[in-house]
């Protein structure tokens, strides 16, 4: 059996030739028996290829040569996306039932919090003092 290059055909290879500024990649189609050299702007992108069709065929697959997507013109008013997306945020926090049970947690914890620090400081000797003392205080001032 006989292969494409020994039957005078040769293989066909894509290479990727990039530019000097290393833009965007432009295909090209080139035949030879075996795989091309390759060196700093050029490299096989896809090979081999029995005909020159298939080759363009992966060229056109890749998307090569198509045109680039123009620009949106209104891509400044993302930001209203971003601002309705932060306010169904807030909406779906504050009707949260587990928002508010965390919170009467913390509010719970904080009273007796309090409460036990005032039991303490007039269990003490100086607190007993103290009250002692602006009673008689208040009863002189009168």
């Amino acid at each position: 059996m006989t292969t494409p290059a020994q039957q005078g055909g040769g293989q066909w290879w894509v290479l990727d030739i990039t530019g000097p500024k290393g833009g965007a990649n432009n295909y090209t189609v080139v035949q030879s028996p075996t795989r091309p050299k390759t060196g700093p702007a050029q490299q096989v992108a896809a090979g081999p290829f029995p005909s020159k069709q298939q080759a363009q065929n992966w060229i056109t697959a890749q998307g090569a040569g198509a045109f680039p997507t123009p620009p949106n013109p209104l891509a400044f008013l993302s930001w209203i996306q971003e601002a309705g997306h932060y306010a169904g945020l807030l909406v779906a926090t504050l009707t949260d039932v587990h928002l508010y049970i965390s919170l009467g947690w913390l509010v719970l914890g904080f009273i007796l919090l309090v409460t036990g620090i005032a039991m303490w400081v007039s269990s003490t000797k100086t607190a007993g003092q103290l009250k002692a003392d602006a009673i008689t205080a208040g009863v002189v001032a009168a």
